[in-house]
This record gives C-alpha cells, sequence and structure tokens, in this order.
C-alpha cells in the first residue's frame, strides 16, 4: 500500500499521464474532461486535496486505484502496483519502492510511555 505518498498527489499524476491537467494546490472541485469517454465540454471533477473523482456524465468515480482498475483492467493489486511503478516519482516520492520506506510495524502496547498512552496492556495481561 502506498502510505507515504499522498492519494490526491498520486491522482494528479495518474490524470496527467492521460492528458488531464489538474492544479494539486487548487482546494475544492476542478472540473475536467472524463477519462472513460469523450468530451466536448468538462463533465467529471477532481478534488485533488480529497483524491476523489468523479463523472457526472458516466457515472465513473472513485480514487486513483478506483481509476488505474477501470483503466488498465487490473484489481486492486495490480492498481497498486501501477501506482506505486509508474506514479510515485511524479507524485513526489522519488525513492523507490522497498529503499526502506516502511518502518517496523510496533503494537501500541509494546510501546513505551514516552511514545504510547499507557492504557493498553499486552493479550496476556487483560
Amino acid at each position: 500500500m502506498v502510505a507515504e505518498v499522498d492519494k490526491g498527489a498520486l491522482l494528479v499524476a495518474f490524470l496527467a499521464t492521460k492528458g488531464v491537467e489538474v492544479d494539486p494546490e487548487k482546494y475544492g472541485n476542478q472540473k475536467v474532461s472524463c477519462i472513460g469517454h469523450q468530451d466536448r465540454s468538462p463533465s467529471a471533477s477532481v478534488d485533488a486535496q480529497k483524491g476523489v473523482y468523479h463523472c457526472f456524465s458516466c457515472n465513473l468515480s472513485g480514487d486513483v486505484y478506483t481509476l488505474i482498475m477501470h483503466d488498465r483492467g487490473v484489481d486492486f493489486n495490480g492498481a497498486n502496483e501501477i501506482a506505486q511503478a509508474e506514479l510515485r516519482a511524479d507524485a513526489g516520492d522519488p525513492s523507490p519502492v522497498g529503499a526502506g520506506r516502511r518502518g517496523r510495524f510496533i503494537p501500541s502496547w509494546r510501546m513505551g510511555a514516552s511514545q504510547g498512552s499507557g492504557r493498553f496492556l499486552p493479550p496476556n495481561r487483560r
């Protein structure tokens, strides 16, 4: 899963590959042409801050993963692989996948008092 990169930035990068320009800094909805069908006038809306897309004509809607699944005919895992392989650098994350980006998972009950709230106990101490 791409946790380090904002899904909105991935959406903007994906739409750019389809020839749709979106201002990632603009707040709120932006009208754009739909990537799912030919448009004479913009019929879709993109919110780059929230990372969501919706076409009012054909009802194609969702996040970057939904659009990749629709465009490339893949499942979620395939869409995730495409997002990581093709869109990460365009979305502002130049580091390659698997280059130490993931931290080690530490259960909240294992964290010390300085890191966690101290409310959680391990399952065998409840």
